[in-house]
């Protein structure tokens, strides 16, 4: 009885250490078999230096060492596997002072909004840390620019995935300098991220997952879009619907509650006529989720005859 019981203890370990789970890469279409003694990728990764648009291959690791490889795969696998992990994070979005703020907050960190004094310089403020909450570093949105101390100050450049360039900023020699904060001018000089006592380690990870920060002003975001309709869209189309079946139409809605009230103002101030005026009075209805006709059996016919019914008869927010 108690060699049946060996030899089936025996066959579940061998079946754990040998038996691969499969995996898809983001890279064109690597699979790859990972077990816990070894590990096969079958590569088909994009490749624009190639003649086919593509390279595959064969990997194979043996206790975490590469004993078989007719493809150069390690530099990119690696850059997807460290892709992935922050993909798989927290996204958190905000709006401050019609600036939409998005970031990818890695799962392992924390993050509060911290509640500020009526007097206080700043207009908003994010908390970021990973283990304790008393060493983390803070987004903040100042009322005046970022300003800083240039006195044996060290700068990096540093760029996101948008491809805007930030600044980080070191402090203490060369040798021994040490992590002070992360300025955007080029986009936004009112917000910096600034380090409240973060060892190295945490460092190396919140530069990296600072690269996923958005930061977009509103009102641009949506002007950008409606020119994008615009470009894809029939012109001799006369249905305005015709207008909302695309993915830029639906890059304003998932703006959320924020892009109605810098719709209404847009409008107000003149700054929406023709189309897009009329787009914004759809665009509203869609995000809130208030048709005024099916709400209240009004119906409107341009966009000024919307607005004057939107002003006294919009529904409450829904997400």
């Amino acid at each position: 009885m108690k060699k049946k019981i060996i030899i089936v203890l025996i066959v579940i370990v061998l079946l754990v250490l040998l038996v691969p789970i499969p995996r898809h890469l983001k890279d064109g279409g690597t699979v790859e078999y990972k077990a816990l003694t070894y590990k096969i990728a079958k590569v088909h990764k994009l490749n624009d230096n190639s003649s086919k648009g593509y390279e595959t291959g064969t990997r194979i690791i043996l206790f975490g060492k590469e004993i078989y490889s007719n493809v150069s795969l390690e530099k990119s696998e690696n850059k997807e596997e460290d892709k992935q992990e922050i993909n798989e994070g927290n996204k958190y979005s905000t709006v401050v002072n019609n600036t939409l703020i998005e970031l990818t907050i890695p799962n392992d960190w924390k993050y509060e909004e911290v509640e500020l004094k009526k007097d206080a310089s700043l207009i908003f403020s994010l908390k970021l840390f990973k283990e304790e909450n008393k060493r983390n570093a803070v987004l903040n949105y100042s009322k005046a620019d970022f300003m800083y101390c240039g006195t044996a100050r060290i700068n990096e450049e540093l760029i996101l995935n948008s491809g805007i360039k930030a600044e980080v900023g070191y402090y203490g020699g060369e040798e021994e300098k040490s992590f002070s904060d992360i300025s955007f001018d080029d986009v936004n000089p009112k917000i910096a991220i600034i380090d409240n006592g973060l060892n190295e380690e945490e460092v190396k990870e919140l530069l990296e997952f600072v690269k996923t920060l958005k930061i977009e002003n509103i009102e641009e975001l949506i002007m950008e879009n409606f020119d994008k309709i615009l470009e894809v869209t029939d012109k001799i189309s006369s249905n305005p619907y015709d207008y909302t079946k695309n993915d830029y139409y639906k890059k304003i809605v998932e703006i959320g509650s924020s892009a109605v009230s810098t719709l209404e103002s847009m409008y107000k101030n003149g700054k929406l006529t023709g189309v897009n005026a009329y787009l914004s009075a759809l665009l509203i209805q869609d995000i809130t989720k208030c048709n005024l006709y099916d709400k209240y059996g009004y119906d409107w016919s341009t966009a000024e005859e919307f607005y004057k019914l939107w002003q006294n008869n919009n529904c409450s927010y829904k997400k």
